[in-house]
């Protein structure tokens, strides 16, 4: 008879498949699942143009603060205003006599007439973002009149003939590109009347950054302008923007304190106008107070940790928490001023997140508004990872993947909680399986999964995620498994649990009373239960799987966390004491790595594996035989009662080597039949 591997006895046909109650409310069309974001923001239009300083605000592959409920459009890089300015024919028989050099050949025949003023006739935004790079960094030259074209000298050292520069170096230069802005002002709301225009005052930062940390030089080899060259250039940036205030209009300020040109940009590009986030969040909040000027978009409101604020009453869709004398401009501000951690957690019992910080202003949007580059299911923010290869070797799986901390002094919620890491898990487990990575975005540092007072039904929805994807991916309730250590280990061992899922928990904080003290690190107090022993017993009191199909990960000398898990109901689950020289939780992950892959591997898999008594046990029509072996005398067929060969492999044997193989398995054997697939033969 066939026997499950890792079954204990008796069990192992037995086990009763559990679906959750409020599980059977749900439709099974995984194509209905709808967030409950809030739409009202969606209005605000904005189209930007200029340089990445201003195009790339609003990518959320590069700025992780925006949320993405705005409608943007952006304009084609690296023009001069005057180019916009000018007769796109008389630019283009310009474009025809340089077809010779195809980079520059391309850039000047674009079309602006479609791809500015034809878009922006047909957009009509609110707000349009622009900056000035290309006028200070590579003027123009001017070809007659009234025609002005971009002196792109990325592209081309040459001027033609005939020609007048027109640049820095130029009488009055500024004064003439505020006239310039002042007729393209006058043009723009001719087409789009309501429009405002923001001008972006970018600047070439003094500064390097690495992963948003000021360094104290550049790395040469990736910035090549001298500080001579890179004060030049600010200082017209500069005095644009002087002019440009003192004829009243809107401007985004440029902060040379916290901004800097970083180095690990998330493109993988490195220049001087691909900033740190902090230059992101920065002319983001300023975008948005000038359309709240213009009542276009959010409603921001800036409050000050020292100033007592009924945050209760608070409606606005961003608030700015403002910590006075704060260098550090991270979450560790919050561990030793008491009041700011304070309005911090109020806020987050409000609904609010942090999400990012504006110098020594925090960040703070409603946990309803927030949206990133990945999918969310009723609040769920989640990311699904496809099997490594698309071959069907077996039925699929699915392993749920709980988050665990990510850098805890980030200021960026999905920095802190829904963090990439375990790159190559797709690489360490069986074949055929999916992964659904839930952040836990949910208070300030996650609420390790668990539903809170602002999000009461947080847990069902995790659930209901859960058996959607299993659904849309044909996966069995005996196939999946949930996973995740520390904080995750938390969640897995929570939601396992609740869904009657295999799971395996490591090192899971239960009981948070040592982070609680002194500084509540982990955010939870008066937003969530600090000791979640009682939650997570509950749960595993109604767990019905073998206790052979819920493990806890973990090590006594690690007394801090082990004698928590000591607490809970040790009869529904196996809780595996490592014997490890390990004395600190925050080892623990990095450290059992390959233990934690061995026992998912084990959950995933076991009813895919079976032990093998006797011929009997075999799947149907027995091993598979291959022609060349059975020919060359390499089987042994002495407890082969029965074998199956491919189709596809007696087509592809030369027919020599099949007829001497039909010889060997006709002394012996008799055909059994045939399928789509195989050839049975069966003992005579």
């Amino acid at each position: 008879m066939r026997e499950n591997l890792y079954s204990e006895s008796g069990t192992g046909s037995s086990k009763k498949k559990h679906v959750p109650n409020f599980i059977k409310k749900i439709t099974s069309d995984f194509s209905e699942m709808k967030s409950k974001l809030s739409k009202k923001n969606s209005s605000l239009k904005i189209l930007t143009m200029g340089s990445p300083a201003s195009t790339y605000i609003f990518d959320q592959k590069i700025n992780e603060v925006y949320n993405g409920n705005y409608n943007v459009q952006k304009v084609k890089e690296f023009y001069t205003l005057g180019h916009f300015l000018s007769n796109y024919g008389d630019i283009k028989k310009y474009a025809d006599t340089v077809k010779q050099n195809s980079d520059l050949y391309e850039f000047l025949s674009w079309d602006f007439e479609v791809g500015l003023w034809e878009k922006l006739k047909n957009f009509q935004p609110d707000l349009l973002v622009f900056d000035m790079f290309s006028d200070i960094y590579f003027g123009s030259f001017n070809s007659g009149e009234k025609t002005l074209i971009t002196r792109n000298f990325r592209l081309t050292d040459s001027m033609p003939e005939n020609t007048v520069l027109f640049n820095t170096k130029t009488t009055n230069y500024v004064e003439k590109l505020v006239e310039e802005v002042e007729t393209f002002e006058k043009r723009v709301k001719k087409i789009s009347p309501k429009t405002k225009l923001v001008f972006n005052s970018m600047r070439l930062p003094n500064h390097m950054s690495k992963d948003g940390v000021i360094q104290d030089e550049y790395d040469h080899d990736k910035y090549g302008l001298s500080e001579k060259k890179i004060n030049g250039y600010n200082r017209n940036l500069g005095a644009l923007e002087r002019r440009l205030a003192e004829k009243g209009y809107d401007l985004l300020r440029f902060d040379q304190k916290n901004s800097a040109a970083e180095v690990n940009f998330p493109s993988g590009e490195n220049w001087y106008y691909l900033y740190n986030q902090n230059y992101y969040t920065d002319v983001q909040c300023q975008i948005e107070m000038i359309a709240q000027k213009y009542t276009l978009g959010p409603t921001i409101k800036t409050i000050d940790a020292n100033i007592d604020e009924d945050i209760s009453q608070l409606k606005q869709d961003v608030v700015l928490l403002n910590v006075p004398n704060n260098r550090k401009n991270s979450m560790r501000v919050f561990e030793k001023n008491i009041p700011a951690r304070r309005i911090a957690l109020a806020l987050a019992g409000q609904d609010y997140v942090l999400h990012g910080n504006r110098g020594s202003a925090y960040r703070f949007v409603k946990r309803t508004e927030l949206k990133s580059q990945f999918p969310i299911y009723e609040g769920v923010h989640y990311r699904i990872i496809s099997p490594k290869e698309s071959k069907k070797y077996f039925e699929n799986h699915l392993l749920v993947r709980m988050l665990s901390f990510g850098v805890h002094e980030k200021t960026s919620i999905f920095k802190r909680n829904f963090q990439f890491d375990f790159r190559n898990l797709k690489d360490s487990i069986a074949k055929n399986t999916y992964i659904l990575e839930i952040g836990d975005i949910n208070l300030i540092g996650g609420s390790f999964y668990t539903s809170t007072k602002n999000f009461p039904d947080y847990e069902q929805r995790i659930q209901e995620l859960i058996f959607k994807i299993a659904q849309n991916y044909n996966v069995s309730t005996d196939n999946i498994v949930i996973y995740g250590a520390s904080r995750g280990g938390t969640g897995a061992v929570l939601h396992g649990a609740l869904g009657n899922y295999k799971f395996v928990g490591a090192d899971p904080v239960i009981n948070d009373t040592q982070w609680y003290y002194p500084f509540d690190s982990h955010f939870v107090g008066g937003v969530r239960e600090i000791d979640l022993t009682d939650k997570v017993s509950n749960a595993l009191n109604n767990y019905s799987r073998p206790k052979d199909e819920g493990f806890i990960l973990s090590t006594s000398n690690v007394g801090l966390t082990f004698s928590s898990h000591l607490r809970l109901p040790l009869n529904k689950f196996s809780l595996l004491d490592l014997g490890y020289d390990l004395f600190d939780h925050g080892d623990f992950n990095g450290k059992t790595v390959p233990i934690q892959l061995s026992y998912i591997n084990r959950l995933l898999i076991q009813n895919d594996l079976d032990v093998i008594k006797d011929c009997d046990d075999l799947p149907k029509g027995g091993a598979v035989l291959e022609v060349k072996n059975v020919a060359q005398g390499a089987i042994n067929f002495e407890k082969l009662s029965c074998f199956r060969i491919r189709l596809s492999d007696i087509k592809n044997s030369n027919k020599k080597l099949y007829n001497k193989a039909k010889r060997v398995i006709a002394a012996k054997y008799k055909r059994a039949g045939r399928d789509k697939n195989f050839l049975y033969f069966r003992v005579k």
